[in-house]
């Protein structure tokens, strides 16, 4: 059976009882007491599984964001599936790496990362560092020069997408905070001094445009923007070996 074609985790009998992979929530609550959180085991490898077949065929992975659950079974069943982590702190990677992913397969993503947190990564060996700003940048060539190691990097850039989602969680905009904007040379500059940095290995770039997001077309305008920008810089002969393409 297809992953599409597997029935919901959750349904209720003709009593209107819940239940999840055949089991009554009833017998989960007597058993274990209430309130609980119950997580379907089989619901969430159907829902990577299907995320995972829809990348394949371009090379794409699955990483899990451990802010949207932080729960070490449910990161545990994820890396047995094949899942990888995407991360925004250093309290993120001892999880992703205790519940199994193996390290390789993070990405440490988010702003305001601690030298500590940076040195922690490299010394974990992940797979890689997505930099905000060329402050960001240069700061984990610092500490990469001090471990001996070239550390691998994207770069975050701000495609000036809005997202159509509420403003608190809209990090598309060239008005944010979030990332380096792709106008006027300023994230291609950035891009050619990582390229040149002996202490970089450049991992390609990264986007992500909001939370909540409903729509496609959003994704469809920032996901062009990425293309075309990692299409230039490759014109001019720079390695951009991959495109995170965040979530929402």
């Amino acid at each position: 059976m297809t992953a599409s074609a597997r029935p919901p985790a959750f349904v209720r009998n003709a009593d209107g009882i819940l239940s999840v992979s055949g089991m009554s929530l009833l017998d989960i609550a007597a058993q274990h007491g209430a309130p609980l959180y119950v997580y379907s085991g089989d619901g969430i490898r159907n829902d990577y599984q299907r995320f995972a077949d829809a990348v394949a065929p371009a090379g794409g992975a699955v990483h899990f964001a451990l802010k949207s659950n932080s729960a070490l079974g449910v990161i545990a069943l994820l890396a047995r599936a094949g899942a990888g982590a995407d991360i925004v702190s250093g309290g993120e990677m001892a999880r992703a790496l205790s519940a199994g992913i193996p390290a390789e397969k993070i990405v440490f993503s988010g702003v305001g990362k601690s030298a500590q947190e940076i040195a922690d990564a490299l010394d974990a060996g992940i797979g890689q560092l997505n930099a905000e700003s060329p402050q960001e940048v240069e700061a984990i060539s610092q500490i990469a020069a001090a471990r001996g190691v070239r550390a691998p990097v994207a770069l975050r850039v701000n495609v000036d997408v809005a997202p159509d989602t509420h403003a608190k969680i809209s990090t598309g905009q060239r008005s944010t905070k979030f990332g380096v904007s792709t106008s006027q040379n300023e994230a291609a500059n950035l891009y050619r001094r990582m390229a040149a940095d002996p202490h970089i290995a450049p991992a390609g770039l990264a986007v992500h445009i909001g939370s909540q997001i409903t729509s496609l077309d959003p994704f469809e305008r920032a996901y062009s923007a990425l293309l075309a920008f990692g299409a230039a810089l490759r014109d001019e002969g720079l390695d951009v070996p991959g495109l995170d393409l965040g979530g929402g």
